[in-house]
C-alpha cells in the first residue's frame, strides 16, 4: 500500500530522484481534515465481519516507537552504503509527481469495499503490476536493520501485521454498543496516513549517497501529531475494554435477574462485594453483615435516590416494627445515587440514620450494571419502589410501593395477589383511602358525618380565588361546606397517582366506576389546569373541572331556590344545575401517569361500544404536580 502511494507520487524506478521533503508536510494537514475524513468514511462499504481492534492499537503503538527512532538508524544505514554502486537505481517515467492528495484519494477510493482490518494490514490490498522497486528496497532494509522488524514485514511494498499483533478483540455486529466505543473508521484511516507518512520520510532519508543533516527536519512535527493518535487511539482501546466488561457483567445480571437460585444470589449481584465482604449495615442493631443474614427471608427492596420522603419513611416504619413482619421479612434499602456531589455523605448518613432496617455502607457499593438492570427491568424512576423477593429469588410484586402507600400493613405480604383482595372488598370508598388527615385536616370526623365536603385544586391563581369567593358567598348563606385546597399538597398527588397506579396493579377493570371516578378527578387537572369535587361523606356528588364548578357556584343566586323543593337537598340541587350548564364534552378522555407494564390496551370506551385511542404524552413538571 505504501508503495502504491509512493510509487504514483514519485513515477516509476528509472533514475535516482530525491523525494521532495515537502510532501510530509503536506501529508500533515490531512489528519485534521474533517471534510476529507467524512468524504472517505462515507465512501466505504465492505462486507464487514470482525475488526482487529487491538491491532489497530499495536501498529499505531509500532509506528510511535519507529518514528522516534528512524533518523539515527537510518542515517547509519546511508553511511553504510554509501559505497558506489550500492545505490538502487531511481528513474521516473516522467518530471514532477501526481499530487499526495489525489494520490491518496485514489488509493482510499480502491479500497472503499475492503474490511477494516486488510485495509490497515495490506493483507487484501490491490497490488501494483509492477511495484516499486527501490520502496520495496527500502523496507526489506528497513525490516533488517530497524525496531519494526520484529512486528512488520514487506509484500510487494506493502505493511503486513506480523501474528504478533494478531490477538483478537471483537467488534461484533450483534453488540452494537461497542461500535459507539471505538472509531473504527478514523482510526484505520489516520493508521494508513501515519505509514504512508513513515514511508514517505524513510524513503527521502535513504535515496541519498551523502549524510544530508537537513533530512527528518520535518520529523519532529509527525511524531507529535502520531503521539497524538496513538493517545486517543489508546483511549478508545481502554473505554472498549472496559465497556466490553460492562456488557459481560449486564449479560450475566440479566440471565441472573431471570432465574436466580435464591435470594442471596440476587442480592449479591446488586453490590461489589469484592470491595466489601460485609456491605450490609443493620439500623437497628448498627452492626454490619454479609449477604448471607438474608437468607431464607422475604425481602422488599425498597430502591430510591436520597430523597426519601419523611411520609414513605413513617409507613415503613411501622410495617418494620410489626411483630409479624419481623417474623421472616426484612427490608433493604438501596440508594440510587446517579452523580455524586459535595454533600452525598451528610446526606445519605443522615437519612440512613433514621431507618432501622438493612442499607448499605455507602452509594458506591451498588453495582452501577445492576441498576441499569433495575431500571429496564424494574422500571426505576427516581420515584422510590420496593420489589418484594421470596427466599428463592422470585419476585412476588414488582412495586408494592403503592399498595403499601394506600394500606399499611393491611397490604401484608405486600404480593400482587393482596392488592387485587383488597380493592374487591365491598362498600370499598377511594375518597377515603385518598383523603386522610395528612392531607386534609379533620375530613374523616367530616366523612363519618357525611358533611360536604368540597376538595378542590388548580394552576391559575384567580380561578382558585374566584371559587373561594363563591365558597365564602355559599356558606355565609347558612349552607355548611368544608372546604379543602389540596392542589399544592405533594401527599395529595403521590396518593392519587398511588390509588390508581394499585389498583391497574390489582387488574382492576378499568371501566370500573371506581377506577373511573379516579381517572377523571387526575384528567381535569392534568388536561384542564384544575378540579374541584363535591362529596357527602364519600359520595362523589360531582367530579368536574375547576372552572366549570366556578361556573356553578358563581349561579348560586339562580339555583339556591330549588333547595328544600320538592324535598331537594343543596347537593342534589347543585349537581342538577351542574348537568344543566355544564355542557357534556365531546370525546371521552382520560389520563393515566406513566405506570410501565400495568397500563392497559384496547380500552374501550364507557360511552360508547368503541376502543379508545392510546396517545402518549411526555411531561415534566420540574419536581411539583
Amino acid at each position: 500500500m505504501a508503495g502504491r502511494l509512493i510509487s504514483g507520487v514519485f513515477g516509476s524506478p528509472q533514475r535516482a530522484k530525491q523525494p521532495d521533503q515537502g510532501l510530509l508536510n503536506s501529508l500533515l494537514p490531512v489528519f485534521d481534515d474533517d471534510k476529507f475524513m467524512k468524504e472517505m468514511v462515507d465512501t466505504h462499504a465492505p462486507d464487514e465481519g470482525d475488526v482487529d481492534v487491538r491491532a489497530l492499537f499495536a501498529l499505531v503503538e509500532n509506528t510511535l516507537k519507529g518514528s522516534t527512532a528512524i533518523v539515527d538508524n537510518v542515517i547509519n544505514v546511508n553511511k553504510a552504503i554509501s559505497a558506489p554502486g550500492a545505490t538502487p537505481e531511481f528513474k521516473p517515467a516522467k518530471e514532477g509527481f501526481t499530487p499526495l492528495y489525489q494520490q491518496l484519494v485514489k488509493l482510499l477510493a480502491r479500497l472503499r469495499a475492503k474490511p477494516w482490518t486488510p485495509r490497515m494490514s495490506g493483507k487484501r490490498c490491490p497490488r501494483s503490476s509492477t511495484s516499486y522497486r527501490a520502496t520495496h528496497w527500502s523496507l526489506r532494509l528497513w525490516s533488517h536493520c530497524h525496531p519494526w522488524r520484529c512486528t512488520t514485514a514487506t509484500t510487494g511494498g506493502s505493511l503486513r501485521l506480523s501474528p504478533r499483533t494478531s490477538l483478537r478483540s471483537p467488534w461484533r455486529k450483534d453488540v452494537p454498543e461497542l461500535a459507539k466505543v471505538i472509531d473504527i473508521a478514523s482510526s484505520v484511516y489516520q493508521i494508513i496516513i501515519t505509514v504512508l507518512g513513515c514511508s514517505i520520510q524513510f524513503t527521502a532519508l535513504i535515496t541519498t549517497t551523502t549524510v544530508d543533516e537537513s533530512k527528518g527536519r520535518d520529523l519532529p512535527a509527525f511524531v507529535r501529531k502520531v503521539n497524538i493518535i496513538h493517545h486517543n487511539i489508546k483511549r478508545q482501546l481502554e473505554d472498549f475494554k472496559q465497556k466490553k466488561e460492562e456488557i459481560r457483567e449486564y449479560q450475566r445480571l440479566q440471565r441472573l435477574f431471570t432465574a436466580p437460585t435464591d435470594n442471596v444470589e440476587l442480592i449479591k449481584a446488586l453490590f461489589h462485594t469484592k470491595d466489601d465482604p460485609q456491605p450490609l449495615y443493620i439500623g437497628s442493631k448498627k452492626t454490619t453483615e454479609k449477604i448471607e443474614y438474608l437468607r431464607r427471608k422475604n425481602v422488599l427492596l425498597l430502591i430510591s435516590d436520597l430523597k426519601l420522603s419523611s411520609h414513605d419513611l413513617s409507613i415503613l416504619v411501622k410495617i418494620y416494627n410489626e411483630p409479624k413482619f419481623r417474623e421472616n421479612h426484612e427490608i433493604l434499602w438501596i440508594p440510587v445515587v446517579d452523580q455524586e456531589s459535595e454533600d452525598l455523605p451528610n446526606v445519605f448518613e443522615n437519612l440512613q440514620s433514621q431507618i432501622p432496617w438493612c442499607s448499605t455502607h455507602y452509594p458506591t457499593l451498588i453495582n452501577k450494571v445492576a441498576v441499569r438492570i433495575i431500571k429496564e427491568k424494574w422500571h426505576f424512576r427516581n420515584e422510590p419502589i420496593v420489589v418484594v423477593l421470596d427466599p428463592q429469588g422470585k419476585v412476588e410484586s414488582q412495586n408494592a410501593m403503592s399498595m403499601i402507600r394506600m394500606w399499611g400493613f393491611n397490604a401484608f405480604p405486600f404480593t400482587d395477589g393482596v392488592v387485587a383482595t383488597l380493592w374487591s372488598r365491598r362498600n370499598i370508598s377511594w375518597f377515603e383511602l385518598l383523603v386522610n388527615d395528612s392531607i386534609a385536616r379533620n375530613v374523616q370526623d367530616a366523612i363519618k358525618s357525611e358533611k360536604l365536603i368540597y376538595l378542590y385544586g388548580g394552576e391559575d391563581t384567580k380561578e382558585v380565588h374566584d371559587v373561594e369567593v363563591h365558597l365564602k358567598k355559599i356558606t355565609d348563606d347558612g349552607n355548611s361546606i368544608v372546604a379543602y385546597n389540596v392542589g399544592k399538597i405533594q401527599l395529595f398527588w403521590t396518593r392519587l397517582e398511588s390509588c390508581m397506579f394499585s389498583m391497574l396493579q390489582g387488574k382492576a377493570n378499568i371501566l370500573d366506576p371506581l377506577l373511573q371516578d379516579i381517572l377523571k378527578l387526575y384528567t381535569n387537572f392534568k388536561k384542564d389546569g384544575g378540579f374541584a369535587l363535591l362529596t357527602k361523606g364519600t359520595r362523589v356528588v360531582i367530579n368536574t373541572p375547576l372552572a366549570s364548578s366556578s361556573k356553578v357556584l358563581a349561579q348560586y343566586d339562580t339555583w339556591k331556590k330549588q333547595v328544600n323543593v320538592d324535598g331537594k337537598t343543596f347537593d342534589v340541587a347543585l349537581k342538577e344545575h351542574h348537568d344543566k350548564v355544564v355542557a357534556p364534552q365531546t370525546c371521552h378522555h382520560f389520563y393515566i401517569p406513566n405506570m410501565v407494564g400495568y397500563v392497559p390496551e384496547n380500552v374501550k370506551c364507557p360511552v360508547c361500544p368503541r376502543v379508545m385511542k392510546n396517545i402518549v404524552k411526555f411531561e415534566c413538571c420540574h419536581g411539583a404536580h
